[in-house]
């Protein structure tokens, strides 16, 4: 694995290359709402997180 992927110590920051795994937007995560649009699926290691689709935020975890 790439020494660039950043494997632990959440929260995660837009940008930052991940191992493949389920994230969560870490504003909307405690919003209350029950909709998805708060997560995001990276499929390989070392994908990139993005802006949340919802809200903007840039800090993620991992779930």
């Amino acid at each position: 694995m790439p020494d660039d992927i950043i494997k632990s110590s959440p929260p995660f920051k837009t940008g930052n290359k991940v191992i493949a795994g389920t994230y969560c937007c870490m504003n909307c995560n405690n919003d209350g709402n029950n909709d998805d649009t708060f997560i995001h699926f990276v499929a390989n290691n070392g994908g990139a997180l993005p802006r949340c689709p919802k809200c903007g935020n840039t800090t993620w975890m991992k779930i």
